[in-house]
């Protein structure tokens, strides 16, 4: 031990030593060689051990502080001699500690564990609490008490119970569950050795009901193939699985998922069979009610396709009557009146002329509806034939179309290039048709003709709008726009049947799409989308 670490007494009294040695000769004598070794000996054992140990005297101040004792307290021995020793314990300890040792110092007793089975607490000189094991002794010499306490830093063994115990609790919860779990034990006469409290709430037996028996007596078993060959492929592969038909207490049958799994002793012989069963009867009969639903439905399928096969051989007959019985005697009404304006011109005055030419110009009129008509029918029922459609190229010749019908339009069209989009191009070409038709139309009575076509991907659906600077329409009749003869404008004004909006909008639902419009007195804008398809085949 150093110098400095000697209690003052002691480095008082070898000063005294050495300066008599020195006067009686310049060489120690063999009593005082020892002596010194001694003290560097257990010096050098103090600073070696792994426990801090730390010694104070009757006024609880430190005299030896070991190498521990630094490491543990963060604190060097120089720092630490001639200070109290609760500067190393939580404030609120201290007054405890006081009281203890002095207790301690009143029995007499030679060394015992600090603090019993309470905690005792250190802190580092970082304010850093934490937990040890200390036990204090004491000593006489010199005339005084010296009390010598060794401490160990139990923070990780606490940490360690601490999670063996939330082990032991984790397992014990474990436990109780696994126990839920119907399990059952056989041994290779098929009679039960082990029934737990899962198998006991399953099939309504106590152990002592079912222990000893055997469990196709117990369980009337129904295998779904023999039981031979079950075994043998237990035996041969170490488990097996299946569904079974067990028979509970109150004899009611249930499906059971049962996994089977053979046990071998030590010398690999096959000793019994452990088997967890789960009730999956309700699922079973779920499945049953889901595949009768399924069937059900089928037939339902099957029944309205064949009724709507038939009701569509009835529109086609519907339609051909309209087409041809329905035309003919439009027909005659409007070639008689041209007939009678022809032959008979000098008979007539302008008055009955006025009147052949209204009932040509509705008999004209009643062939366009019916054409509308068919049409509108046509595409409810006519099958989709997808595929990549250029849209810009549809609605050029739409346009071009439309200028070579009224060459003295002053129009400027806007039709942005490389639109597409996937669908039916015979019933898309419908769609361009009808709504550049109206936007034509529409701006009829405008100085300069202003129609543009754009397209833009919104939301996982491309959405296309076909904008003019017309007549528009008031917002609040947009409901009416796509229904049937629906009209927001007198016939006077703009001619048509009141039908092509509501084609569009059959036509854009049975792609998948959507079809609205915006108005207002300096035009309208209406919008049709169609949604993304990766798999659609390009031209």
């Amino acid at each position: 031990m150093s110098r400095k670490k000697l209690p003052p007494e002691q480095r008082s009294r070898l000063d005294r030593q050495e300066q008599n040695s020195h006067n009686a000769a310049n060489y120690p004598s063999a009593d005082q060689e020892t002596a010194t070794e001694s003290q560097s000996r257990l010096a050098g054992i103090i600073d070696s051990a792994i426990d801090a140990i730390i010694t104070i005297n009757a006024q609880h101040r430190i005299l030896v502080f070991n190498r521990a004792a630094e490491k543990m307290f963060l604190c060097s021995a120089a720092e630490a001699i001639g200070q109290p020793l609760d500067r190393f314990l939580p404030e609120r300890f201290r007054p405890s500690h006081s009281s203890h040792i002095q207790g301690f110092s009143q029995t007499g007793v030679s060394s015992r564990a600090m603090a019993g089975a309470r905690s005792v607490f250190g802190q580092r000189t970082n304010g850093e609490e934490f937990p040890i094991e200390a036990s204090i002794s004491q000593v006489e010499t010199g005339g005084q008490k010296l009390f010598t306490v060794i401490m160990r830093d139990v923070t990780e063994r606490e940490r360690a119970e601490e999670r063996f115990r939330q082990l032991i609790e984790t397992l014990k919860e474990q436990t109780k569950i696994l126990d839920l779990a119907p399990v059952l034990i056989q041994d290779l006469n098929a009679r039960i050795v082990f029934w737990n409290t899962g198998a006991e709430q399953m099939y309504g037996w106590k152990a002592e009901e079912v222990l000893e028996k055997t469990s196709l007596s117990v369980f009337k078993t129904e295998f779904p193939r023999p039981v031979e060959e079950i075994k043998a492929r237990l035996f041969a592969r170490g488990h097996w699985e299946g569904e079974l038909v067990h028979t509970r207490r109150d004899g009611e049958q249930i499906v059971v998922a049962s996994h089977w799994v053979l046990h071998r002793d030590e010398n690999n012989n096959p000793k019994a069979i452990l088997q967890i069963n789960n009730d999956i009867t309700e699922r079973r009969r779920a499945e049953q009610e889901v595949r009768r639903l399924n069937e059900e439905l089928e037939q339902r399928v099957a029944d309205r396709t064949a009724e709507l096969q038939a009701a569509n051989k009835e529109l086609e007959a519907f339609s051909y009557s309209v087409s041809h019985d329905l035309r003919a005697p439009l027909r005659h009404i409007n070639g008689f009146s041209q007939a009678l304006l022809e032959d008979c011109n000098d008979l007539l005055d302008e008055t009955g002329k006025e009147y052949l030419r209204e009932v040509r110009s509705a008999t004209q009129e009643m062939a366009q509806l019916i054409d509308d008509v068919l049409q509108l029918a046509r595409v409810s029922r006519s099958e989709l034939h997808r595929e990549v459609v250029d849209l810009s190229d549809l609605a050029e010749k739409i346009i071009a179309k439309l200028k070579a019908r009224d060459s003295t339009r002053q129009a400027k069209v806007v039709l942005e290039e490389g639109l597409t989009g996937a669908g039916d191009k015979r019933l898309l070409g419908i769609v361009l048709e009808n709504l550049l038709g109206n936007a034509w139309k529409f701006t009829s009575k405008r100085t300069i003709t202003k129609i543009t076509l754009r397209g833009n991907l919104q939301d996982g659906e491309h959405v296309y709008s076909i904008e003019d600077n017309g007549a528009g329409f008031d917002m609040a009749f947009a409901d009416k726009l796509f229904g049937t003869f629906q009209r927001l404008h007198r016939a006077d004004e703009f001619e048509g049947t009141g039908i092509g909006l509501a084609t569009v909008q059959r036509i854009i639902h049975r792609h998948g799409g959507r079809v609205w419009a915006e108005g207002s007195p300096e035009g309208a804008k209406f919008y049709f989308s169609l949604p993304t398809r990766k798999d659609v085949r390009h031209e």
